[in-house]
């Protein structure tokens, strides 16, 4: 373990695994990575030890297949060979953790309801008036990112695809004819929220 960078916890199934199939075992692992996966971990590599944690990490085959899985899809999708990364049994002291069924506690204690109602993002039909302005300000970071630091720069980061701009370009213009404003300011660190599993 490097004891110079913080750690990274990422859940595995709807995180790194896209799980469009829904689970099949700890170890059957069916579907391709959520997009940008493996650009984000060169990137998060350099400032982080990334951890892999999951409820696949205490089953039989659970950890053997998730290495399996990150290094055919890294060999299909012709991604560089990441540093390392580790695959406790146990929940890491992680500085951040990212989760798709997780909330970040803010010291108030949400609606039960609320929480009985919850869905990770790959299962939500329609897109709330918060998630539209988190898209809304995500499109114009990425597009200000492209702005300050050229074409090259933004491929690396967002991905290759041709439509990337053309996307964030729709979201903002759809989003500036909304009646509702959207947010002006970027979220404050406290705001961020990262889930966890």
């Amino acid at each position: 373990m490097n004891q110079n960078k913080p750690i990274l916890c990422l859940d595995f199934d709807g995180v790194c695994h896209s799980y469009t199939s829904g689970w099949k075992g700890a170890d059957v692992i069916p579907d391709p990575p959520v997009p940008g996966l493996f650009e984000f971990l060169l990137e998060a590599e350099e400032q982080f030890e990334i951890h892999i944690f999951s409820t696949r990490s205490l089953q039989d085959g659970g950890i053997e297949a998730m290495v399996q899985w990150f290094d055919e899809w890294r060999q299909k999708l012709d991604k560089p060979l990441l540093r390392g990364l580790h695959f406790p049994i146990e929940k890491p002291p992680a500085l951040v953790t990212l989760d798709d069924r997780a909330i970040t506690f803010n010291g108030a204690w949400p609606q039960v309801d609320y929480l009985r109602e919850f869905q990770p993002w790959y299962k939500r039909s329609k897109v709330g008036e918060e998630s539209q302005d988190r898209l809304y300000q995500a499109a114009k970071w990425m597009l200000e990112y492209y702005e300050e630091n050229g074409e090259e720069a933004f491929r690396r980061r967002h991905g290759s695809s041709p439509d990337v701009l053309d996307v964030c370009r729709n979201i903002i213009s759809e989003g500036e004819g909304n009646p509702h404003p959207w947010p002006t300011s970027k979220p404050s660190n406290q705001e961020v929220k990262a889930d966890g599993h």
